[in-house]
């Protein structure tokens, strides 16, 4: 993303999409956008990053993500997360009950 990406021609401010599946270019994207002028990032919300637990989803909540979150506050970015990304396994699940 370029720096003239952060705001549109309406003055609103998009935020900077973060893809999680490689932690340290995560990490080095968010740093990277902070200085660009990005004020907000956008997550999927779940990572298909090698941190894996018994489901085929990494939860952003085990501690292989603490450094992501660390660069996040670091940046003082706030964050979203796209909520139609990623796989949930309980969908999977029932499209197999079918």
């Amino acid at each position: 993303m370029g720096a003239a990406s952060a705001r549109t021609t309406t003055g609103c401010r998009r935020p900077a999409a973060i893809a999680t599946a490689d932690l340290e270019g995560s990490i080095a994207e968010v740093q990277r956008v902070a200085r660009l002028g990005f004020r907000a990032l956008t997550l999927a919300r779940a990572s298909p990053s090698g941190a894996r637990t018994t489901s085929t989803i990494a939860n952003y909540n085990l501690p292989h993500f603490d450094p992501l979150w660390a660069a996040i506050q670091d940046a003082g970015l706030p964050i979203t997360f796209h909520i139609s990304t990623g796989r949930d396994p309980r969908a999977r699940a029932a499209m197999a009950a079918r």
